[in-house]
């Protein structure tokens, strides 16, 4: 989740750290509208913050990544699908999922959220 008017905010010492309470960010920035970068996963809680940032009206626009493992299974599959169709029955805010693999040239992932800026 990166907002690029406030990002040198989020920065400790020069380094990013995307992890921690939410409401302690918001609380800093109530009024900001945010750019999100999420994983689209297996889990149910890989939308908690989307579920969260969407619900409040701080989005202007998401990227989901879905990361395929080279071990996935139907299982994973199945789960990811179930995400997308519970993404897509409650976003409210503009999204993209693009597609990419575990193991792939860390460059490939930067020249996709270059060519949005």
């Amino acid at each position: 989740m990166v907002n690029k008017g406030y990002f040198n905010g989020m920065l400790t010492d020069n380094k990013f750290r995307p992890w921690g309470d939410l409401d302690w960010v918001m609380k800093r920035y109530p009024s900001v509208k945010w750019y999100y970068l999420g994983c689209l996963a297996t889990e149910e809680r890989c939308l908690s913050a989307y579920d969260y940032l969407d619900d409040e009206g701080h989005l202007v626009k998401s990227i989901f990544y879905e990361i395929v493992d080279p071990h996935d299974t139907e299982r994973h599959k199945h789960f990811r699908e179930q995400n997308k169709i519970r993404l897509s029955a409650r976003s409210v805010s503009d999204f993209e999922i693009e597609m990419h693999n575990l193991l792939e040239s860390p460059s490939l992932i930067v020249s996709s959220i270059n060519c949005r800026s």
